[in-house]
């Protein structure tokens, strides 16, 4: 009983001192030196012991020790790493580790650059701070770092070595020739960068924005991360089409077809010209977007509807067209010979000054017509007994056919053209390969 008792209140004890080791490790009164911040500070931010007063859009970043430091102290890194390749430049194979150096050349590892950004709510968040943009970075080294968010626009990085976090961060323009990238490069944007020379493998490009990059690599990242990454079809190359090539080539072995598709397009956009873009990037982006040739040839329907629908409400003097409706006449109806199956209707027929819901009625019917004769003359082309214009005539209740004159009748062949162009090219889309090298 005694050494029972004992062992409840050894565990009682156990649990108290655990408990206030829990307060001294998470509570900021513990461990963080009181610090008499000046009235109107919206935050106190404790750190390393140290209450520090923070001032909304105040920056800093922490070092490889914790240590928070001033955006003004990277700053002088920065300049003193330019001067070093000003004077000594950065010469060499940087994955051999020949760089001639003096204590001058940037070496960043273990740290996060973090900015305090006040909110509507009056709290804070934690933004990109440093501006990096137009810097020169040739052969910087930046490991193990936490560089989220950061802006590297424009940025000189040659030779330099990126292994870290660099998600959300945006390297537009910026000259990434035989750098060494590793790490998470996540939703970064990378357009426009100049991907020549560059040891990818091992990066993570998830979402990444590859758009306008000039992609010649030395040493490629893996195939499942770039299928993942936007901007396939607009990659370009400066001297060397080969990488270009061997991606396409992966892709399809690898199953993203998709994703081939889009190499394709990039590839063709590098020599096409305005006749290209016009018949096949502006219609399919080069077989990429198999579905755009019948979406324009759905939206062509009504654009030629409103056309017909001038023919069928204006007098033909107007504009010197006139459409002719060729009716079936049935035994029984007035005028009906064997001779004279049919006879001939000219439209547009006049309507008349009745208003309100007549007339509405009557101009819908107008504007119905107008649609069935802008289907039937895209369907007018057929091959043998692939006829979509028979099979529509089929579900008429009565026989009839329309003939058009003058501009509109040529209005009715450029329609019949365009639309099976578009019909032809979302089968061979949508069934082929049609731009494939």
């Amino acid at each position: 009983m005694t050494a029972f008792r004992n062992l409840r209140i050894f565990i009682v004890a156990l649990a108290v001192l655990s408990w206030f080791g829990m307060s001294s490790a998470f509570g900021d009164s513990a461990n963080v030196a009181e610090v008499a911040c000046p009235s109107g500070t919206p935050l106190a931010f404790g750190f390393n012991g140290v209450r520090h007063c923070l001032q909304g859009g105040e920056s800093f970043w922490l070092d490889h020790n914790g240590g928070m430091r001033e955006a003004e102290e990277l700053d002088e890194l920065l300049l003193r790493h330019a001067s070093w390749v000003g004077e000594l430049g950065c010469v060499g194979n940087p994955d051999a580790g020949d760089i001639r150096e003096d204590g001058r050349r940037l070496k960043l590892s273990d740290i996060s650059i973090k900015r305090f950004v006040e909110t509507a709510r009056g709290q804070f968040e934690n933004r990109p701070t440093i501006d990096l943009t137009n810097r020169d970075l040739r052969c910087a080294e930046l490991t193990s770092v936490s560089l989220q968010d950061v802006d590297f626009t424009n940025a000189n990085m040659f030779g330099a070595l990126l292994d870290g976090n660099f998600a959300k961060a945006r390297f537009h323009g910026t000259n990434l020739e035989k750098a060494r990238m590793r790490g998470v490069f996540q939703y970064a944007d990378i357009t426009g960068a100049r991907l020549i020379d560059t040891n990818m493998q091992g990066v993570t490009l998830n979402e990444a924005d590859l758009t306008d990059a000039v992609y010649e690599p030395r040493y490629p990242p893996l195939i499942s991360e770039l299928a993942r990454t936007q901007g396939l079809d607009t990659l370009r190359y400066e001297n060397n089409p080969a990488r270009l090539y061997e991606l396409k080539e992966k892709f399809a072995e690898s199953g993203y077809h998709r994703a081939e598709r889009k190499i394709i397009a990039a590839l063709r956009r590098m020599d096409a010209n305005l006749l290209d873009y016009l018949a096949f990037d502006l219609t399919s982006e080069y077989g990429s977007n198999p579905a755009r040739p019948a979406y324009f040839l759905m939206a062509s329907l009504p654009i030629f509807a409103a056309l017909y629908w001038i023919v069928l409400r204006l007098p033909a003097a107007a504009f010197g067209g006139e459409l002719l409706l060729l009716v079936e006449r049935k035994p029984g109806h007035p005028g009906y010979s064997a001779a004279e199956k049919h006879y001939v209707r000219k439209l547009p027929f006049a309507i008349g000054g009745r208003g309100g819901l007549d007339r509405t009625m009557t101009e819908l019917r107008v504007l119905r017509l107008a649609l069935i004769v802008s289907i039937l003359s895209a369907t007018r082309i057929g091959f043998r007994d692939l006829d979509l214009n028979k099979w529509l005539r089929l579900l008429q209740q009565k026989e009839y056919s329309f003939y058009l004159r003058g501009w509109p009748r040529t209005l009715s062949g450029l329609q019949s053209v365009l639309s099976v162009y578009l019909l032809a090219l979302a089968i061979l889309c949508v069934f082929g390969k049609p731009f494939d090298f």
